[in-house]
């Protein structure tokens, strides 16, 4: 639930039911936004330099209806990067990863599944805590590098890619 305060005195309490990143289907909305539905993950182009940014958020503004009704990056998910995006996506967010949510939705171990959860662990980057693996303070701290490293060789492969052709104006 939410507590809110309004003026100086009164404080309520909003009840507000669980949300579970994993099981919702996203519409990313914006310049760069993902999108997940399912298996599939896609997005319009995106892009972390300044001026790369700028280009792409003009490009963004002028599109019409036609442009918006496609995705231009994007594949359908194996079983296995179905698996890492839960992780990651779990381990990204608050409360973490429940283990027991990963071993009912895969019928597997994530640890086994995934063996960098436990050098995370081991460089003192996660919590393990009453059935949840989550970042502590400096798994937080190392979030934005963390998400990247737990992606696969083959999503790693296909962000050069996009990256490379957008640097080369394709």
């Amino acid at each position: 639930g939410v507590e809110m305060t309004i003026g100086k005195a009164e404080v309520f309490h909003i009840a507000r039911p669980e949300f579970n990143v994993m099981d919702a289907m996203s519409r990313g909305f914006g310049a760069g936004a993902r999108s997940y539905a399912g298996a599939l993950h896609y997005s319009s182009e995106y892009a972390v330099a300044r001026t790369q940014t700028q280009e792409i958020i003009q490009d963004y503004l002028a599109c019409d209806a036609a442009g918006f009704a496609r995705a231009g990056y994007g594949f359908v998910l194996s079983r296995q990067e179905q698996q890492r995006r839960f992780v990651i996506q779990s381990l990204l967010t608050e409360p973490g990863l429940e283990l027991a949510a990963y071993r009912q939705r895969f019928g597997s171990d994530c640890l086994q599944d995934l063996p960098q959860l436990q050098q995370l662990t081991e460089l003192g980057l996660t919590q393990a805590q009453a059935g949840w693996l989550h970042l502590n303070d400096t798994g937080y701290a190392w979030a934005d590098t963390i998400g990247p490293w737990l992606a696969s060789e083959q999503v790693q492969a296909l962000m050069d890619e996009t990256r490379g052709a957008q640097q080369h104006g394709e």
